[in-house]
């Protein structure tokens, strides 16, 4: 003998509600949102510029750092010419002095590249050693000047590459302490495009 009707699942509801129509019942996927989707595309384009931002300010930093103890180079082999010329007419006690700086400029460039806090300690001693002397040129104390400037400027740039990556919020006054690691670049758009790449908390 057959059975007659038609069977229901366990799931159904009393009044015959088919297994089918349970979906109508559950949340729609955030795919089917448009506004999400346009959130998530937008979010996703965000980070892409931030990490590209980050990317040019580590390259910039690192390129300036190159630069600058490229020029310090090439000003100290000037510089030792005009050494050789005088120690004729300065003597031997002139040449002790010149000895002495020498060495200490030249563990510098040794030492940099592995030991960048003792290089920068050496060139710092040799400008205030030198500071009330004619002993160096002006142009080769501005270069080392700038050498340190750069060195100096260097950690706070990759801080500031860090937080690009992140994207983690930040409060006014913490942008502002992460965009004055430009300083020294001269160039305003970057310094725009890095204030919009990263999220500031609304003050209110």
């Amino acid at each position: 003998m057959g059975i007659s009707g038609s069977r229901k699942c366990c799931s159904c509801t009393a009044a015959g509600t088919e297994p089918d129509d349970l979906g109508d019942d559950l949340p729609r996927s955030v795919f089917d949102d448009p506004l999400i989707v346009q959130q998530a595309i937008m979010d996703s384009k965000h980070a892409r510029q931030a990490k590209s931002l980050a990317t040019k300010v580590e390259t910039m930093a690192s390129e300036q750092v190159a630069s600058a103890w490229a020029l310090l180079e090439k000003e100290f082999n000037v510089q030792k010419q005009i050494w050789d010329s005088m120690q004729f007419r300065k003597g031997k006690s002139h040449e002790g002095e010149v000895a002495s700086l020498s060495s200490k400029i030249e563990f510098a460039f040794m030492s940099h590249l592995k030991d960048r806090g003792n290089a920068i300690a050496s060139l710092e001693a040799t400008l205030e050693r030198t500071a009330k002397s004619d002993l160096l040129s002006d142009t080769m104390m501005k270069a080392a000047a700038n050498v340190m400037k750069a060195e100096e400027q260097l950690e706070p740039r990759r801080t500031l590459s860090e937080a690009l990556r992140a994207r983690d919020a930040v409060s006014p006054a913490e942008l502002d302490a992460l965009v004055k690691a430009l300083d020294g670049l001269d160039d305003p758009k970057l310094e725009a495009a890095v204030r919009e790449a990263i999220p500031v908390w609304n003050v209110l």
